[in-house]
């Protein structure tokens, strides 16, 4: 993806952590999208880790304003385990802006 790409979404990644309370837990240093593979990764630096957390995301897109997560991987087992298998489908689906779905 073009830097301009990922350089638009770190600041869309951080927003979704906001809007989520999820950004009381640290930040986001890098974000690298792959949209022909359907693949977000996301480095997050969170409070009280030594060293950053990695999360690669595959997605689908779904309808003409949604992405539901497939498949996320972690350099935390027990990350990938969590999301994967104990977040229910529906939790895994996200309404997103139409210039979000075009940059997918």
């Amino acid at each position: 993806m073009s830097f301009l790409a990922n350089t638009l979404l770190k600041p869309l990644v951080a927003a979704f952590l906001h809007q989520h309370n999820l950004d009381k837990l640290g930040s986001v240093t890098s974000v690298d999208l792959d949209n022909s593979r359907g693949k977000l990764n996301v480095t997050l630096q969170l409070d009280g880790e030594n060293t950053p957390i990695e999360l690669e995301f595959q997605y689908a897109k779904v309808g003409v304003d949604q992405i539901e997560i497939t498949d996320v991987k972690s350099s935390r087992a027990w990350i990938a385990t969590l999301a994967n298998e104990f977040v229910p489908p529906e939790k895994k689906r996200f309404t997103v802006p139409a210039v979000v779905l075009r940059l997918l």
